[in-house]
């Protein structure tokens, strides 16, 4: 009885985690904002506009793209940071990157700055590159598929910040 009892506390110790931590997806790869899904790869103004709306107007720069016609481009909200390359419908700006680096905004699977490790291996679990501080998911090849990365504060062993970066296939 007792053996039995103790391998039924560990199977519901472990349960929640397992099922917590499926594999990372093609639709984890996206930013929740105000109840709206964004991806990279995908126009960026919708995106900017909901940020604006919320934050006021982004500090904005911009270079010449070194692989495109036109400019890549950096809006800064303060708490995000949006990069964007030209390379949308008659050059409009395209989600690369989404930064999130202080506030309350998370994941879609709700991590956010101050999570633990722990909690970020209970959402998406342990098949992920550690680089330093950098903890990498890839729900394919990191070459032409979407990245979720979490920043690593090492003294508090939390999330510090964290970003969405699709590469240019």
């Amino acid at each position: 009885m007792k053996k039995r009892l103790l391998m039924l506390m560990v199977c519901l110790f472990l349960l929640p985690r397992a099922l917590a931590a499926a594999p990372i997806e093609k639709e984890d790869m996206i930013f929740l904002f105000d109840g709206k899904a964004y991806t990279v790869g995908e126009e960026a103004n919708p995106l900017l506009s909901a940020l604006e709306a919320r934050y006021g107007k982004g500090i904005e720069t911009q270079t010449e793209s070194c692989l495109f016609t036109g400019m890549d481009k950096e809006f800064d909200f303060g708490e995000v940071l949006i990069g964007t390359y030209p390379i949308g419908r008659a050059g409009g700006d395209v989600l690369e990157s989404i930064i999130v680096l202080e506030g309350e905004l998370k994941t879609s699977r709700g991590i956010g700055i101050g999570a633990s490790l722990e909690e970020v291996e209970t959402a998406y679990g342990s098949d992920y590159v550690l680089d330093y501080n950098q903890i990498t998911f890839c729900g394919g090849d990191p070459l032409t598929e979407p990245v979720l990365v979490f920043f690593l504060d090492l003294k508090a062993n939390a999330v510090s910040g964290f970003f969405l970066m699709g590469n240019v296939n």
